[in-house]
């Protein structure tokens, strides 16, 4: 964990795996962990830092055009720098090119083309559904829009108190 130079998937899930740590009650050993690695920082430290290095990479595949092949990890991008807080992720051009992405039933898959043209590898986990939706695809879009939810709830929460406060 925290090896410098990952990208891609790699990257995004070593932010996931510290995620993790920090879920299942690990935050003390990764707190030394973080000390050990010469971050002072600490585990918010190596968050913001993932996350900067994920931002720097998602405006990449936006600039790019957000390649049919890219869009599974840009969601995931979002999806866990989201969870963390790192607001940077949610822009209202990237939402709308989010929700450009969902079929008509709902769910997030591939387009024809991608069929005979895809040569990267497929994902292990991901299981085609009814429709020509993708299981992973789906849930991490799912999580990232959650995320734009929460963001955009936050902010009208903040914007009502500071209007209450200026009273």
């Amino acid at each position: 964990m925290t090896s410098p130079g990952y990208q891609g998937y790699w990257l995004t899930h070593e932010l996931f795996y510290l995620e993790i740590g920090e879920q299942a009650g690990c935050a003390h050993e990764l707190a030394i962990h973080a000390a050990e690695s010469g971050r002072r920082d600490g585990v918010g430290g190596m968050e913001a830092g993932y996350c900067a290095n994920i931002l720097r990479e998602a405006r990449g595949l936006a600039a790019a055009g957000f390649r049919q092949e890219d869009r599974d990890l840009f969601m995931e991008q979002a999806l866990l720098c989201g969870l963390v807080g790192y607001r940077d992720f949610f822009r209202s051009s990237w939402l709308s090119a989010i929700l450009s992405w969902q079929s008509p039933s709902g769910c997030f898959g591939y387009q024809a083309t991608m069929e005979r043209s895809q040569t990267r590898r497929v994902r292990r986990r991901e299981r085609k559904l009814s429709g020509r939706c993708l299981s992973h695809k789906t849930g991490v879009a799912a999580g990232a829009l959650a995320g734009y939810v929460r963001y955009i709830l936050e902010y009208y929460r903040d914007l009502s108190q500071e209007t209450a406060g200026s009273h």
